[in-house]
C-alpha cells in the first residue's frame, strides 16, 4: 500500500527503456508510482525527500534506486549467402541492472537485487541503415567482413589446376 519513489532518468540507462519497462511493471502490479526529477538524488531523497516542500512526496513511500551498470549492443558475426555476399547480422543486446528498495523513515534495505539479461537476433543488411539510426550507444560497428571465405578457395583451384596442367604438359 505505499507508493514507490523512482529517481529518473535511471544511471547508465542510455534511452530509457529500463526506466520506462520498470515504471509500466510497477503500474501494472498496482503499486502507485511516483517520479523524483532529474535533478534530485537518491541520496537526497533517503533524507526525507528530494524538496521539502513538493507535497507529493509522502515519508512512507518506499525509494527504488536503480542503477543500470551496463547496457550494450554489439554485432557478432555476418551471415553469408551462397555463393557470395552478406545476408544480415547477429546481433546481441545485454544489460546488467541493480536495484535497491529503500524505506527513508528508517533507512532499512527492504530488498535488493541485480540482475542481467543477454537477447540476439538477426539485422538483414537492407534493415542497417534503420537500425543504425538509434541512439549512439546502441550503435555497434558492424564486424569487418573478410573476403577469404571467396578469395582462399579459389586460389586452392588455381594452384591445382596448375599442378594438373603442368603434370600432364610434361608427360609427352
Amino acid at each position: 500500500g505505499r507508493a514507490i519513489r523512482i529517481a529518473t532518468p535511471l544511471p547508465g540507462d542510455t534511452s530509457g527503456f529500463v526506466a520506462q519497462r520498470l515504471i509500466e511493471q510497477l503500474r501494472a502490479r498496482g503499486a502507485v508510482v511516483r517520479l523524483l526529477d532529474a535533478g534530485s538524488s537518491a541520496g537526497a531523497a533517503a533524507e526525507g525527500g528530494a524538496r521539502g516542500d513538493d507535497p507529493k512526496l509522502d515519508a512512507t513511500d518506499l525509494l527504488l534506486d536503480v542503477n543500470v551498470g551496463s547496457a550494450g549492443v554489439a554485432y557478432v558475426r555476418a551471415l553469408r549467402k551462397f555463393p557470395v555476399g552478406i545476408r544480415g547480422y547477429e546481433r546481441v543486446a545485454s544489460a546488467r541492472i541493480g536495484a535497491t528498495l529503500l524505506d527513508p523513515g528508517t533507512h532499512d534495505v527492504v530488498w535488493a537485487k541485480t540482475a542481467s539479461a543477454q537477447v540476439g537476433d538477426v539485422v538483414l543488411k537492407r534493415d542497417l541503415a534503420y537500425v543504425g539510426s538509434g541512439s549512439g550507444g546502441l550503435s555497434p560497428a558492424l564486424p569487418r567482413g573478410g573476403g577469404g571465405r571467396l578469395l582462399e578457395p579459389l586460389i586452392v583451384v588455381g594452384v591445382v589446376t596448375g599442378l594438373v596442367v603442368l603434370f600432364y604438359s610434361n608427360r609427352n
